[in-house]
């Protein structure tokens, strides 16, 4: 128990010191909540309503998002309800049906249902199609219309594309795991824009290994 507790308090005061130096937006009691949550009790993020990303990266997003804010995600989970809580409407948009009901048992506890619209697309029509009803929801969208679009689902680097006509001028688009080369497509195509770009790589939830987010600003 001693043990147990000495190695709490050396990984919170490391993850504290990372995360101050990590964090352009660190805020301390917003720390705790998240060390609390994720070290301490160990709970998932669907459970904790915070997102599966970097420490500095929900520091930003928990800075960014206004209470009038529109918001559009691909890929759901503890990023759902951390924007459900914080914003004006929220629609995703996600692909594994599976998941959908996971996702939907903790909203259940959630009073604003209005604000939220969950969207089930298939990746693809079928294994012959090269059409995606999931790309096809996102093109249907509204031009310049949101303030903040997180990327973490399938199919990213389209979802990118896709997702600099939807976004408002100076609005937000959000990559998770933007280290991995998979997506650089759709990386290359947003830098090429001229969007203002942050980087934000450090300790993750829910991981015991560093993540990458990636923030564009439209200019």
């Amino acid at each position: 128990m001693i043990k147990e507790g000495i190695f709490l308090y050396k990984d919170f005061r490391y993850r504290l010191n990372r995360s101050k130096i990590e964090s352009e937006k660190f805020k301390l009691s917003f720390f705790f909540k998240i060390w609390i949550c994720d070290k301490l009790l160990n709970i998932e993020p669907t459970k904790s309503s915070l997102p599966w990303m970097p420490y500095n990266a929900i520091f930003e997003l928990h800075s960014i998002i206004k209470k009038d804010f529109i918001v559009l995600e691909t890929g759901t989970g503890g990023s759902t309800f951390f924007f459900l809580k914080r914003c004006k409407s929220l629609i995703s948009i996600e692909h594994d049906k599976s998941w959908i009901k996971k996702v939907m048992s903790e909203y259940k506890k959630f009073k604003n249902k209005d604000s939220w619209d969950l969207v089930h697309r298939n990746l693809k029509c079928n294994q012959n199609s090269q059409t995606s009803p999931y790309l096809e929801y996102l093109e249907s969208l509204n031009d310049h219309h949101f303030d903040l679009i997180s990327i973490d689902g399938r199919l990213r680097s389209e979802s990118l594309k896709i997702a600099s006509k939807k976004v408002k001028r100076n609005g937000y688009i959000l990559l998770d795991n933007s280290d991995r080369e998979e997506y650089s497509d759709g990386i290359n195509f947003l830098n090429k824009l001229g969007f203002i770009k942050k980087e934000l790589s450090g300790l993750c939830y829910s991981f015991d290994w560093d993540s990458k987010s990636t923030i564009w600003q439209k200019v």
